[in-house]
């Protein structure tokens, strides 16, 4: 919880991410931030692709306990309304 992170990446193979992500509500319940999602056009390959941004929000929630004395969210949304691209929604293998 001591760490916000100011970049997140959302595929596999680099191909998305959020960037420059701002935070409010920060160790509350449910944290919202504001960022750009880059999305690789992986055209004519992901290694040469092009990316775009679009303006985003990534929500994260359901705090879980991890460790001693420590919790960790254990789910986030990914949306950029603006995008070809549904929004996400992460919620496994975020609690480490």
């Amino acid at each position: 919880m001591k760490v916000q992170p100011t970049q997140i990446v959302t595929s596999a193979d680099g191909s998305g991410y959020v960037k420059d992500i701002t935070w409010s509500g920060w160790g509350k319940a449910t944290a919202t931030g504001v960022g750009t999602l880059e999305v690789d056009n992986c055209t004519p390959n992901c290694a040469q692709g092009t990316y775009t941004g679009y303006p985003s929000t990534v929500t994260v929630s359901s705090l879980s306990p991890y460790g001693s004395d420590a919790e960790a969210y254990s789910e986030m949304v990914v949306s950029a309304p603006t995008s070809p691209y549904p929004p996400e929604t992460f919620s496994s293998g975020l609690v480490p």
